[in-house]
């Protein structure tokens, strides 16, 4: 009977240690303007964000409406999906879909 309480709580333990949820990497906050990918002559439409530091650009999937007429500043938060996107802006082959953590204006 000590042998099977032992076993239970040795097993009851590990599940509990096993069940922890894992920490997450904390995200940084970019700096970025909205940019419409609307054109015309290719039919594109839909925007794209342009981040400051690198030039890339990225394809929000959830783009909340409020900033879809935006062309200021802004600062995001974004999980990249792994997935790419053709671009039809200048220059830019494809780009990255994101997730938007956060977005707010500067």
């Amino acid at each position: 009977m000590k042998k099977l309480f032992n076993l239970l709580s040795l097993l009851s333990l590990l599940s509990f240690l096993g069940c922890q949820k894992s920490e997450t990497g904390t995200l940084n906050e970019l700096k970025a303007h909205i940019v419409s990918g609307s054109d015309s002559t290719t039919g594109a439409a839909g925007y794209y964000i342009r981040l400051d530091s690198s030039g890339e650009t990225v394809m929000p999937i959830n783009l909340p409406s409020s900033f879809q007429s935006e062309r200021g500043a802004i600062s995001v938060k974004f999980v990249n999906t792994g997935k790419s996107a053709w671009s039809a802006l200048p220059g830019h082959a494809a780009a990255q879909i994101v997730y938007l953590v956060t977005i707010r204006k500067l």
